[in-house]
């Protein structure tokens, strides 16, 4: 069967009804009818008649009469400033002017980082006084020692002490400890061990006025060969007299 394809005109008369059929579909407000009535219903914004009228704005001479008065409060500020600091001044003049107190009592320390122990014979390891800076004015002193024995081929058994003394004759130990260490069959961590030792040692005044030979000293013996100490400190802090 042979069927006519639709001529050009005819294809446009149907799209023409198609778009008035769809027109008719559509709602009046949805094509622009009754705009007008629309936008009168809207509200229209009212004027406040009961609120304030806004500041004026400020003139340039509110702006300079507020920049002096912050140039006086800066003034005034700075003033006070300076009566402060000739205050302070004054007060370090004052305290340059008042005596110096007396030197406060001095602290001496050393530190040794090893020493032998020959055949485990008792042997000072530390000192202060004997030697330089010089021997330690009479007085009391607060006398601290503390570092590490060490024996890894012997069992030994330590005793340390802490002296004080003078050329005159006076000799005093003001602490002691015994520490042991093991070594030979049972080398290892207990082949070390740390000593420590605290007193007061009362050096009297020396027999000759202006010749002080006052000094403190730490010494260790553990009675067995291979025996050292390392990590040596002496610690001499002068104090008040002690009742």
């Amino acid at each position: 069967m042979f069927i006519r394809k639709p001529s050009g005109k005819l294809r446009i008369t149907a799209f023409m009804a198609v778009v008035v059929v769809m027109l008719a579909l559509v709602p009046p407000s949805a094509r622009g009818i009754g705009a007008p009535e629309a936008l009168a219903a809207l509200p229209i914004p009212q004027t406040c008649t009961t609120c304030p009228p806004p500041p004026p704005p400020p003139t340039l001479e509110a702006l300079q009469a507020e920049i002096n008065g912050l140039q006086t409060q800066v003034a005034r500020l700075t003033h006070q400033i300076g009566t402060m600091n000739a205050k302070l001044l004054e007060m370090n003049v004052k305290l340059l002017d008042m005596p110096t107190p007396a030197i406060p009592p001095y602290e001496r320390d050393i530190l040794e980082g090893y020493k032998d122990v020959p055949n485990g014979d008792m042997t000072t390891l530390a000192e202060i006084g004997q030697k330089a800076p010089g021997p330690l004015p009479h007085g009391d002193y607060l006398v601290m020692a503390h570092g590490f024995v060490f024996n890894d081929a012997h069992d030994a058994w330590w005793k340390c002490h802490l002296v004080a003394r003078n050329e005159d004759g006076y000799q005093a130990t003001i602490a002691t400890i015994e520490v042991g260490t093991q070594g030979g069959s049972f080398p290892g961590p207990t082949s070390i061990e740390p000593f420590a030792l605290a007193g007061i040692a009362q050096l009297p005044p020396p027999a000759t006025p202006q010749d002080e030979t006052g000094w403190v000293y730490v010494e260790c013996g553990s009675g067995q060969p291979s025996s050292s100490v390392f990590s040596i400190s002496l610690i001499a802090v002068k104090v008040s007299h002690i009742q």
